[in-house]
């Protein structure tokens, strides 16, 4: 944890140093940092920024290093109380210009926490997964500690994969983003961050947020574009489905290619449904692909039943529309 010290430095050594760090200075950031105390090293700016931060936001490569061979806290949250971000998340997110994949080691290196965030922030993941971010997304699957479904629902943020699920559902085109993949910028690659997070073994595929959203109703929704992924989700929640009868190893493989999994999903998994709001009822997944395509905006699903479309595919799994689950409670002996 970082010392309470290092907040109460003198107002003008905290702005030397972030002013050093500003410019590029480094040997100007080693001889100020000689010269002050210790905690010098983990002083804040005016806005809650720690000097470890602004190198990583700078994508300064060697100054990261310097600050945490001088012990630099790598845990220490930045910004505002309630939203504030840890220098892991930074790193992973787009905007990190310059920064590389090799920033993020040397913080995981250092310790810095994989799961690390307040309030309404990201994770570190989740701000990789939320931006189509591939690079960090599997240098974070892989870290020690890491829960690929933090925050929870109590959280403002979705979990992972719900997150990349969502952006990639409400971003067409994919948004250009400048980031831990090159300071040039690179296109948001979703379709590669969902299947890193849904053939992860330790990837909870049935995640929701606050709404009650999965992954699976933001996919359904997207129509036939998102059909390669939906059918890989499936697959990977039916060999889980399975694993759990068996009791089998569960391992992770990408899809088949072919349209639908031998073993449905349980029902709960698949016929999960969102909360209502305001006019809007609640829906399932199938709900949702319904309302992707023409016919299901006209109440209508002739036609969209065959083995090539989204429909068609969660029909086989066994799903069914609110209206229909509904019913069927209500059918049940008491």
């Amino acid at each position: 944890m970082e010392s309470e010290d290092s907040k109460s430095e003198p107002n003008s050594t905290a702005g030397a140093l972030h002013e050093a760090i500003k410019r590029g200075q480094m040997d100007e950031l080693q001889e100020l940092l000689a010269s002050a105390p210790p905690t010098a090293v983990n002083v804040r700016d005016s806005d809650g920024i720690t000097l470890l931060y602004s190198c990583v936001q700078r994508g300064a490569l060697d100054c990261v290093r310097e600050l945490l061979r001088m012990r630099a806290e790598p845990n220490a949250l930045n910004g505002k109380p309630g939203a504030a971000l840890s220098t892991l998340a930074r790193a992973a997110y787009p905007g990190s210009s310059r920064c590389s994949e090799e920033v993020l080691r040397l913080l995981l290196d250092a310790r810095a926490d994989p799961n690390g965030c307040e309030g309404q922030s990201h994770t570190p993941l989740g701000f990789a997964a939320s931006h189509g971010i591939s690079v960090s997304t599997a240098i974070l699957l892989k870290a020690k500690g890491m829960d690929p479904n933090f925050p929870s629902q109590v959280h403002h943020c979705p979990p992972p994969l719900v997150a990349a699920a969502e952006n990639m559902a409400f971003s067409a085109p994919p948004p250009r983003c400048v980031g831990a993949l090159g300071a040039s910028g690179d296109e948001a690659d979703f379709d590669r961050v969902l299947r890193q997070l849904v053939t992860c073994p330790a990837v909870d595929l049935a995640a929701s947020d606050r709404e009650g959203n999965t992954a699976l109703m933001f996919l359904a929704r997207q129509g036939r574009q998102a059909l390669p992924l939906l059918n890989l989700l499936l697959e990977q929640m039916a060999a889980r489905a399975s694993t759990a009868t068996t009791g089998d190893d569960c391992t992770s493989v990408e899809g088949s290619g072919q349209v639908g999994a031998q073993i449905a999903p349980g029902s709960e998994v698949i016929n999960a449904f969102s909360a209502g709001k305001g006019r809007r009822p609640p829906r399932t997944a199938l709900d949702w692909a319904l309302l992707a395509c023409e016919g299901g905006r006209k109440g209508d699903e002739g036609g969209l039943l065959d083995e090539d479309s989204v429909v068609g595919l969660l029909r086989s799994q066994g799903a069914i529309r609110y209206n229909e689950l509904t019913q069927q409670t209500q059918n049940e002996p008491a």
